[in-house]
């Protein structure tokens, strides 16, 4: 996911936290969305992650939101990046210690 992707996932999950949008009963308008954002809506809905109660009315679906968030891609980056960081620690070592 490119970076504009994850900003506009940010927005739009946020603007619905921020109205409290975390069930059918208060779910609320995205108007005046960005493209970049309405395309994010799409793939949220489609996901699971972001649910329509009317037509143009949406909510939030947490748990859903934390298995997105959570699942196995993000744990293998997050994986990724603690092998990279282990691997230059033991580098920086290396060179600082004495010979």
């Amino acid at each position: 996911m490119l970076p504009s992707g994850m900003i506009a996932e940010r927005r739009i999950v946020q603007r619905l936290l921020q109205s409290n949008a975390v069930a059918a009963e208060s779910a609320q308008p995205l108007g005046g969305l960005r493209e970049s954002e309405s395309r994010r809506l799409s793939e949220l809905v489609a996901n699971g992650v972001v649910r329509s109660a009317a037509p143009d009315r949406y909510y939030l679906h947490a748990p859903a939101l934390g298995d997105y968030w959570f699942g196995p891609r993000r744990k293998r980056a997050i994986l990724i990046i603690a092998i990279v960081a282990a691997v230059l620690a033991v580098i920086a070592i290396a060179m600082v210690a004495p010979r």
